[in-house]
């Protein structure tokens, strides 16, 4: 087990009150806690666009269009997102370089599903799908 996987399976673990693993239900606290990062940032446009000004658009350019996604870096994200990661942080107990570090694994993908046509459209159905498609990351790298 990599050093990532053990520290998501401890992150996750303590999100959903100290289940980790295949029997936990990886769309509990952590999407949550998540998707109010999200709304605080005023929607994921909102949160791209803090990733732009922060002198990462490439890599936004990249999650939104064709191709491979470039990565981004825990230490870019909270670059990106202090802020956030810190009200994050302190409604969850976990340091903000492990929320970094996991926003900076899913985010890519998460965009990337959100963006079929090369930008994330604005509709009533986004935080539905937003919601789903972090489900389905955090099952992948924590499950």
């Amino acid at each position: 087990m990599s050093l990532f996987e053990s520290v998501g399976k401890k992150l996750l673990g303590s999100l959903l009150g100290g289940q980790s693993g295949a029997g936990a239900d990886a769309g509990g606290s952590l999407v949550d806690n998540i998707m109010q990062m999200v709304n605080e940032a005023g929607g994921i446009q909102a949160v791209l666009q803090k990733f732009q000004e922060a002198g990462f658009g490439q890599q936004v350019a990249s999650w939104l269009g064709q191709g491979s996604n470039l990565p981004i870096s825990g230490d870019q994200t909270q670059q990106a997102l202090g802020g956030l990661l810190s009200h994050l942080s302190q409604r969850t107990g976990l340091s903000e370089s492990m929320l970094a570090e996991g926003v900076a694994k899913l985010l890519p993908g998460v965009v990337d599903k959100l963006s079929p046509s090369g930008e994330v459209a604005d509709s009533e159905a986004l935080p539905g799908q937003l919601q789903e498609v972090l489900k389905g990351g955090i099952s992948k790298l924590f499950g």
